[in-house]
């Protein structure tokens, strides 16, 4: 799998995951796409594996050929073993160090972002909680609103049911009205205050999302441009490499033909 598909996937279950925090699959998800990152940056290195290959292949020629000795037979393969292979490992050597210390400083910076990330969702959590407690509250004002509505309406059939009582009916009408008038102001001031911390919740998780966006942008782009340049010396080692054994072999073909005239 790519470095661009894994980092794709790593991103998309980190936003998921930001979402719903509770969600063990998307943790298992983001540390399964997180821990392929970090393999795929350390463990790359095939150039040097496939240099050591056809180092195999020159040292099964040369003992065919009982070709033990010096002369010039063997002067490629032999600058080979000892100038070329040797610096080039020390070369990937060298690279994979640098991309060994530039994921741990990724690790690091991954894991300050997901622990950003989990206080962001303990935070959301208890504001959830709170709002759900501030909504509960609410809907039982509504009840009670309702409650006294019903009061009123019964207030009023029985005004109209007893038009002798006129009066003290009134009166009871209008502190019923006045009872409804001062649960609806509460009502309305609290359903104000709980749509502002809404607000105010909404504004810190979106500053932490663009947070977290600014945080893979530095992270990932520094650590995909090493990589590719990395990538492109070890290319460029292997292609040396293999010019060394195409002249090594045609040494060995030269030194063959020559052995044949002379018989």
């Amino acid at each position: 799998m790519s470095n661009s598909v894994l980092n794709n996937k790593f991103k998309k279950w980190s936003s998921l995951l930001a979402q719903n925090p509770d969600n063990v699959d998307y943790k298992n998800k983001v540390s399964k796409y997180g821990t392929l990152m970090v393999r795929a940056v350390q463990g790359g290195g095939n150039g040097n594996g496939e240099v050591d290959e056809l180092l195999r292949k020159i040292d099964g020629v040369v003992r065919k050929n009982n070709m033990n000795g010096g002369g010039k037979q063997v002067t490629g393969y032999r600058n080979m073993r000892g100038g070329n292979v040797d610096e080039s490992k020390a070369a990937i050597d060298s690279l994979k160090k640098i991309i060994k210390d530039q994921t741990e400083n990724s690790d690091k910076l991954r894991d300050s972002l997901v622990g950003t990330i989990n206080k962001l969702a303990e935070s959301y959590k208890a504001k959830k909680q709170e709002c759900e407690k501030h909504l509960a509250n609410i809907q039982a004002q509504q009840q009670q609103l309702t409650e006294a509505q019903q009061r009123l309406d019964e207030a009023q059939q029985q005004l109209a049911e007893n038009a002798s009582n006129k009066e003290g009916h009134h009166n009871e009408l209008e502190q019923l009205k006045q009872q409804l008038k001062l649960q609806s102001e509460s009502l309305s001031g609290k359903e104000g205050e709980l749509q502002n911390q809404i607000r105010q919740l909404q504004e810190e998780i979106d500053a932490l999302k663009a947070e977290k966006q600014r945080w893979e942008a530095e992270v990932n782009q520094p650590l995909k441009t090493l990589v590719s340049d990395a990538q492109a010396k070890v290319n460029a080692q292997i292609e040396a490499d293999n010019k060394a054994v195409k002249e090594a072999e045609e040494a060995l073909n030269g030194g063959s033909r020559r052995t044949t005239r002379r018989h």
